[in-house]
């Protein structure tokens, strides 16, 4: 009999029973206490920690690495995978015509009586044009016994095709729904397809989030559990959200069962998870996914609780790591000849350059860092996280903290600002160098930034710090500050995303000064400070183009497709016509990168650089 032990959340007075040995991380997730496995559990992130009594002694670990052979009380899981998230939902105007798959015909009995020795199915393909799938043939034969000759009937159709019948109510409404998964969020836009109207938009994090920050940690997570069958924890997982999500609906009096079409874009790594495909080609060369088409299959396929022959269509790919998503994003723009650089940047970097008639698109490995993970004091875009930060003439500091809370870590738009503006005021020099309080107040002379610089440990190395909030200044919690090793992160990251840049529009044949205009997809774009990111050399400068945010195109494009059949042909258009640019087979790509690691850009118009 296996032994086990009892584990006390004594912070919300539940005790768990689990199998003796297992690791605490997933003690914390059966028991419903996910925590931020950055990592995916390797122990390198440091962000599963733990406030424990064990023994009676009390400690602090990592979950990831902590097996449990004893009773144990745990006090305090300091960074809960399920805090509340600012996600990007506001939507955009649609500007499309309404002409979707998925329709209703509204009929009596008498509008379908077969011929004499024909059939009911050879009526409705013959006068209406619309076979019938196996199911609603069914439901439809019973619904025809009924004797009452005036009874009305909804025959709900996709693509020509009935997938339900019901008895027609006064006022009956059938929904499609359009979702965007994110590696780290999850966001459902739900339409009344009778009336057109959206109903409502919901949103959560991506329940992966607790077995790595980023795909090439989920990958890893189905390599490393084959024999568990990780692929099919990771698919539970993201259909658990979208599931959850969807019952948010239900009090904004959604029928789930009247659900009966679902539209989804994702990266490539996304796509692959929900489908239960096994990720494993996309994480080593020659980096092939599965398929790049459209994906189609039934709502009981896809896990949804939606009706069962509700169409689930997943958007195609352009690329192994250039994902539907992007596809996404580029089926959202303008459908004219002006040429954009778009950039999607979160936990990996998307680039597309070109028009609707062409595009060229890479993806560049810019790791998590510019969602906060991987970072000493990151985390993602939720209560106490800085998202904006500035210097002011004096050498004072300013935080802008998410809801006005204490500062507990930063964000992703907020490490930017940082990073901006320690470059800008010679805290770091133009090589990502942090300066010792010593060599600061040599070069500078003693004020209220060289009181900030710190050694600080990290990982069992001891670095170079700037202390943005001491524990004084911050309702008496940890301090919060930007290392040495955070600058590196950042600097390896704009250096990938400004060399993605670099190459694909030399490569489309074309300068940045003949771009028409420069678009920011996805959260992290809608809430950077441009100017600091053109600063630092993230994004490309030029005062001639324009720079603009387009919120969460992924989302628009989803919708677009739910709402007018024609995207379909936009998709298989962009798809057919787009180059996909290998950036690790490109001859310069690691000169480039190295020069754009190293570049910041002093040309901005309002930077102060020392």
């Amino acid at each position: 009999m296996q032994e086990t032990v009892n584990v006390n959340f004594v912070f919300d007075n539940h005790v768990f029973k689990a199998e003796k040995g297992m690791l605490l991380s997933e003690i914390c997730s059966l028991a419903g206490y996910p925590q931020d496995m950055v990592c995916g559990g390797k122990g390198t992130c440091g962000k599963c920690v733990v406030e424990i009594i064990d023994a009676d002694q009390p400690k602090t670990v990592l979950s990831c690495q902590y097996p449990v052979v004893d009773d144990i009380i745990v006090q305090r899981i300091v960074n809960p995978a399920n805090r509340k998230v600012k996600i990007l939902t506001a939507n955009t105007r649609l500007d499309c015509r309404i002409n979707p798959d998925l329709s209703y015909l509204r009929l009596t009995k008498s509008d379908f009586v077969p011929d004499y020795c024909s059939s009911f199915a050879a009526k409705l393909l013959e006068k209406y044009q619309l076979t019938i799938t196996y199911p609603a043939l069914k439901q439809l034969s019973h619904l025809t016994r009924l004797e009452n000759p005036d009874l009305t009937y909804t025959l709900v159709t996709y693509r020509n095709k009935i997938i339900d019948a019901v008895i027609d109510e006064a006022n009956i409404h059938i929904y499609g729904v359009a979702i965007d998964i994110g590696t780290t969020t999850v966001v459902c836009y739900l339409y009344d397809m009778t009336s057109f109207t959206l109903v409502g938009t919901y949103s959560a994090l991506n329940q992966q989030t607790e077995l790595g920050a980023d795909v090439i940690t989920r990958i890893h997570y189905c390599v490393n559990h084959r024999q568990e069958q990780g692929i099919n924890v990771l698919r539970r997982q993201i259909v658990d959200t979208i599931n959850d999500l969807l019952n948010q609906s239900v009090k904004d009096g959604v029928a789930l069962n009247r659900i009966y079409q679902a539209v989804l874009c994702g990266n490539s790594t996304m796509q692959h998870l929900f489908l239960g495909l096994y990720p494993e080609s996309l994480g080593m060369a020659p980096f092939v996914s599965m398929s790049h088409d459209f994906m189609e299959v039934s709502g009981r396929e896809a896990g949804l609780q939606i009706h069962p022959e509700a169409a689930v269509t997943f958007l195609p790919l352009m690329g192994a790591f250039v994902g539907a998503d992007t596809m996404s994003v580029l089926v959202s723009l303008p459908d004219d000849d002006k040429v954009r650089l778009i950039f999607d940047l979160g936990t990996n970097g998307e680039i597309a350059c070109g028009s609707a008639k062409r595009y060229m698109v890479t993806s560049t490995a810019c790791g998590p860092a510019l969602e906060g993970a991987g970072l000493a004091c990151g985390m993602r875009a939720s209560a106490g996280a800085i998202q904006h930060f500035h210097i002011d003439e004096n050498k004072n500091i300013l935080l802008d903290i998410i809801d006005d809370a204490s500062a507990i870590g930063i964000c992703g738009s907020g490490i930017i600002d940082i990073y901006a503006e320690l470059l800008k005021n010679g805290v770091i020099n133009a090589r990502g160098r942090m300066l010792t309080e010593e060599a600061y107040e040599n070069e500078y002379g003693k004020d209220n930034l060289s009181c900030r610089l710190a050694r600080v440990h990290v990982a069992d190395h001891e670095v170079n710090a700037f202390i943005l909030a001491f524990p004084e200044e911050n309702g008496n919690h940890a301090a919060v500050y930007f290392t040495q090793l955070d600058a590196r992160e950042i600097q390896k990251a704009k250096g990938a995303i400004a060399a993605g840049c670099r190459i694909l529009t030399s490569n489309y044949g074309i300068s940045i000064e003949e771009v028409g205009e420069i678009c920011l997809a996805g959260a992290f774009g809608n809430y950077l400070d441009i100017k600091n990111a053109q600063f630092v050399g993230l994004l490309p400068q030029c005062k001639t183009v324009a720079v603009h945010s387009i919120g969460n195109g992924a989302g628009t494009g989803v919708q677009l497709f739910l709402l007018d059949k024609a995207i379909s042909q936009k998709c298989r258009k962009i798809q057919k016509n787009a180059v996909h640019q290998e950036l690790n087979l490109h001859p310069d790509f690691n000169r480039i990168y190295l020069e754009e690691m190293q570049s910041i850009h002093t040309a901005s118009a309002d930077a102060k650089v020392i």
